[in-house]
């Protein structure tokens, strides 16, 4: 699943250039390594993180794929148990709707971690509330999450570089 990163750098005139990785995306060295400024999780939502995070954090076997998933049952663990104290139309929402967001986190987890997957498969209101694009800040040392910032969906896509 999902064997393709989607990778950014932004240049000195502000854009920001997309592409992606050229071996599978498994996180090696296969070309010029100027262009790995971010890594992004593929899946319902694009989950855009500095790729430092990634190779701090690579496994055993040099594999970054248990930390995706980790990353990903956070990402969706705040979204369901703490986003709604930045947004309580958020908590509206989910009330309208007859969700509870426990619940949700309950049905959408395996082995106690959150899947964006079956977020999106099961509760495809809660997901189109968001914005696809999530970014994760990291603290001094790019170690560990320090932030999970998620957008309301909007009309108009604002660029992560700007959150």
């Amino acid at each position: 699943m999902g064997d393709t990163s989607i990778i950014a750098r932004r240049l000195k005139n502000g854009h920001v250039q997309y592409g992606w990785s050229g071996n599978g995306g498994y996180i090696k060295n296969v070309g010029n390594r100027l262009l790995w400024w971010y890594y992004v999780i593929p899946g319902p939502f694009r989950i855009k993180m500095p790729l430092e995070l990634i190779k701090n954090r690579l496994d055993e076997d040099d594999y970054e794929f248990d930390f995706r998933d980790e990353v990903e049952a956070k990402v969706v663990s705040f979204i369901l148990q703490d986003y709604q104290k930045y947004d309580s139309a958020f908590a509206d929402f989910l009330k309208n709707k007859g969700y509870d967001a426990e619940t949700i986190l309950g049905e959408i987890s395996e082995d106690g971690l959150a899947s964006s997957y079956k977020l999106f498969e099961r509760y495809p209101y809660v997901y189109k509330y968001f914005d696809d694009w999530i970014l994760i800040k990291t603290n001094a040392d790019n170690t560990e999450i320090s932030e999970i910032i998620v957008k309301k969906r909007s009309k108009k896509h604002v660029e992560t570089c700007n959150w």
